[in-house]
């Protein structure tokens, strides 16, 4: 019984602390709109991106992919957060950055224009 009792507690506590962390979220995004907040997760990315370049150098790549969801992880998820934001929902995010990067780099390489001719 004082062990459901315990449960009971922790869960509200967590509740509690994931409502709050919503509603700073939601005052974030309200405050600056959900593009500029993408916009800033794209910028960290893309720094983390070329960190990892820098720090493991060519042909590397499964290193710095790691070292990029790592430092990317830390730097998005508080430590309470990290059991509901999974490393895999992280590496996909940045995944998608990183092919969509190579993408518009292609298509602007392909003939100096954002046309998607590739």
């Amino acid at each position: 019984m004082l062990n459901n009792i315990r449960l009971v507690v922790v869960l509200l506590v967590m509740v509690v602390i994931l409502i709050i962390y919503a509603v700073l979220l939601y005052r974030k995004y309200k405050k600056q709109g959900k593009e500029a907040v993408l916009a800033d997760l794209r910028e960290t990315a893309y720094k983390l991106f070329l960190g990892a370049e820098e720090k493991y150098g060519s042909k590397t790549g499964p290193q710095k992919m790691a070292y990029t969801i790592t430092q990317f992880y830390k730097l998005i998820a508080p430590d309470i957060i990290e059991q509901y934001i999974k490393p895999d929902t992280v590496e996909q995010f940045l995944q998608g950055l990183f092919d969509n990067g190579c993408k518009t780099l292609k298509d602007y390489l392909d003939d100096g224009q954002m046309n998607s001719s590739v």
